[in-house]
């Protein structure tokens, strides 16, 4: 519904919208929201808001540094992770955005119901600060895809141990940190060979977007049409 509101209605008409409909929890894209604060001359009191929730590993900390200085409210600001299979897996509450680490933000504690894995490509179990394939335990587990059989094969299966209960496995990296904290590194299907290097594009492009100049970045490999050496080509805007 926010998506919808701010894509039909544009920026200021949606700021007057959610305080005439009096909207306590916001859940916004974050592209849309990060282009909302720009173009505020001036911040915007948010009187009803209560939460704001963002999800997903493309929130950078100068995101969260801009919403609190534009939209201003007594709100609280939390990271989600999650996926569509899943559901709201881990959260993080952001007290102080300042705090925050500038290089990766933390996806944040498993939620009740849920148990994360961090697996190695031999699907064992890594030790604490060691990055794998993020894998979700639960009850509450999509039990498949909808006339994909090889897919739901491959993403989904019965735990051995509890039957009642389900593991998907996303293809998302990460690690958690000794307390117990998930930290997003990249996905596994955007792992490329550039010269005999495994590099994740995911993780450049979140460096990338770290640096106070820049506000997005996409990073792909360039073959040149395989008639030269291949090379990472970054698209920024800054």
């Amino acid at each position: 519904l926010c998506e919808y509101k701010l894509l039909t209605l544009g920026f200021t008409p949606f700021a007057t919208w959610l305080e005439n409909e009096q909207i306590t929890l916001l859940i916004p894209p974050i592209a849309l929201i990060r282009q909302w604060c720009h173009t505020l001359a001036a911040p915007l009191q948010l009187t009803h808001l209560r939460a704001m929730e963002f999800i997903g590993a493309l929130v950078t900390k100068q995101d969260l540094i801009d919403v609190r200085a534009k939209l201003v409210g007594t709100y609280t600001l939390t990271l989600l992770y999650g996926s569509t299979e899943a559901l709201n897996v881990t959260a993080y509450p952001v007290a102080d955005v300042h705090a925050l680490p500038d290089d990766r933000l933390p996806g944040g504690y498993v939620v009740p119901d849920k148990q994360v894995l961090i697996l190695d490509e031999g699907g064992r179990s890594v030790a604490p600060g060691q990055s794998g394939e993020i894998v979700i335990q639960s009850r509450y587990i999509a039990p498949g895809y909808w006339q994909r059989a090889e897919l739901t094969r491959t993403k989904f299966s019965t735990c051995a141990e509890d039957p009642t209960q389900q593991a998907y496995f996303t293809s998302d990296l990460g690690y958690q940190d000794a307390r117990g904290c998930l930290y997003i590194t990249g996905r596994k299907d955007a792992m490329v060979k550039l010269r005999g290097y495994a590099v994740d594009l995911t993780e450049v492009e979140q460096t990338l977007a770290a640096l106070p100049a820049v506000q997005q970045a996409v990073v792909k490999v360039d073959d040149n049409g395989q008639q030269t050496e291949a090379t990472l080509i970054a698209y920024v805007v800054l």
